[in-house]
């Protein structure tokens, strides 16, 4: 245990390890922040292709809204 301690002890006291593991801990925070942007954007994407397959098949605008979300005005926005 005071191995680690002693461990701990000299990580904490040098700057270059500090920023470092400081550095490190930013890169997994901004590659979560990817994945969970790629994610919710795959699930708009999603919707949209959804809704577009809802309106190819005749299904009211009313009802893709009430099943995607997506109005009238945003699917016609996006198909252009």
């Amino acid at each position: 245990m005071e191995k680690a301690h002693d461990v701990y002890k000299d990580f904490t006291r040098s700057d270059e390890l500090t920023e470092a593991y400081e550095a490190h801990q930013k890169f997994q925070r901004d590659k979560a922040a990817e994945i969970d942007y790629a994610r919710n954007e795959g699930r708009e994407e999603a919707r949209f292709e959804d809704a577009v397959a809802m309106e190819a098949e005749g299904i009211s605008y009313e009802v893709i809204y009430k099943i995607t979300g997506i109005s009238e005005e945003q699917l016609m926005a996006r198909k252009k």
